[in-house]
């Protein structure tokens, strides 16, 4: 909302006149996340990353992914963990069939990441729902526990961002030439560094307890069903 009242210049949330005024801590986090993505200088103005932020309608620490991403030669990859990012997982796991669940999603994992797994889950989608007829497909998002409308959301918003992306490419001047799909061999440190440049904040290091040390204090854990944990 800064990122967008900014763009606009409709003034400071402060003195914007909401129906339900968020909290002067939130827009204070708010601020410091933009200045933390390079969106906002210190004066608050937008920067041109905070300009191409802007265009793109989703969080900025995503946007900042994508942008990342464009210098690192790995665009086409981030685009689909970025719209991953961006819906519910389509991955199910029922209660009472969680064994049976993990069992088939073990086709999707990536042993360096869990992101480089939203690529080969992307790609197995990809490669079922060209050879299958709908019934087929069905059934195979069935056996592999996944959902069939989470996934056609997931491939929505894809198709969005590389539009949106695609456009500003041919409006900065730019040779437009199409995006290149997901890569059987994805170049895992140009993603790894594109995704950091959007979480700086959730950098953390591991305390001798199995902890993590955050910025600002904060303590966590890596959710037990990572492929970091």
């Amino acid at each position: 909302v800064i990122l967008q009242m900014t763009a606009l210049r409709l003034g400071a949330p402060e003195d914007f006149p909401f129906i339900d005024r968020p909290s002067a801590r939130l827009v204070r986090d708010g601020y410091d996340t933009l200045q933390e993505l390079g969106a906002i200088d210190r004066t608050r103005e937008l920067t041109d990353i905070g300009k191409a932020l802007a265009d793109l309608p989703v969080d900025p620490r995503i946007g900042r992914m994508i942008l990342a991403s464009t210098e690192e030669g790995c665009l086409g990859e981030m685009l689909v963990i970025a719209s991953a990012l961006s819906v519910q997982d389509p991955r199910e796991r029922p209660a009472n069939r969680k064994s049976e669940a993990d069992l088939a999603h073990a086709a999707f994992r990536d042993s360096r990441s869990d992101f480089l797994g939203f690529l080969r889950l992307w790609r197995a989608d990809t490669k079922a729902r060209e050879e299958m007829g709908s019934s087929k497909y069905r059934n195979w998002c069935k056996r592999h526990h996944l959902s069939v409308p989470r996934l056609r959301e997931w491939t929505s918003v894809h198709r969005q961002l590389e539009q949106l992306v695609a456009e500003r490419i041919q409006r900065s001047g730019r040779q437009r030439k199409a995006i290149a799909p997901p890569r059987e061999d994805p170049p895992s440190g140009a993603i790894h560094r594109s995704i950091l440049s959007g979480l700086l904040a959730n950098v953390g290091h591991r305390t001798e307890s199995g902890e993590y040390q955050g910025v600002g204090g904060i303590r966590f854990e890596i959710f037990p069903r990572s492929e970091e944990h």
